[in-house]
C-alpha cells in the first residue's frame, strides 16, 4: 500500500496487523506460555518472547509508525524474527514436551477468539 502511495490503505493494514498481534500475543501468553511455564519448560525463552510481545504491541500500534519508513521496516523485521523463533523453535519444542491436557487447555483459551474471527484457523 505504501509503494502505491496509498497511505490510508497502509494505515488500515498496519492497524489490522497491530490488533491481530495484540490478540495473538495475549492469548499465547495465557495459553501456550502459561502451560510451558507451569511445566517448568523453556523459562528463559518465555521471558524473551514475552519481552518481545510487550515491546512489539505498542510499536505496532503507534499512530506515527508509518511516518518513518526505516522504523516501520525495523519493526516489521523484528516481528518477522519473533514469529520465526516461535514457529521454528518454541512451537516444535512445545509439541514435544506438553501433554494432551495442556493442549486442550490451550485450545480452550483460544476458542472464544476464533469464534469471533479474531484468530485465523
Amino acid at each position: 500500500a505504501l509503494d502505491g502511495d496509498n497511505r490510508e490503505g497502509a494505515r488500515l493494514l498496519v492497524a489490522e496487523l497491530a490488533e491481530r498481534f495484540r490478540v495473538h500475543s495475549v492469548l499465547e501468553e495465557a495459553g501456550l506460555f502459561a502451560e510451558l511455564a507451569a511445566a517448568g519448560e523453556a523459562e528463559a525463552e518465555l521471558f524473551r518472547l514475552i519481552d518481545d510481545h510487550e515491546r512489539l504491541r505498542p510499536m505496532l500500534a503507534s499512530p506515527d509508525l508509518l511516518d518513518d519508513g526505516v522504523r516501520l521496516a525495523s519493526v516489521l523485521a523484528e516481528l518477522a524474527e519473533h514469529a520465526e523463533t516461535e514457529d521454528s523453535d518454541l512451537f516444535p519444542y512445545a509439541l514435544q514436551v506438553l501433554p494432551a491436557p495442556s493442549w486442550e487447555r490451550i485450545n480452550a483459551t483460544a476458542s472464544p477468539a476464533r469464534a469471533l474471527g479474531l484468530l485465523h484457523q
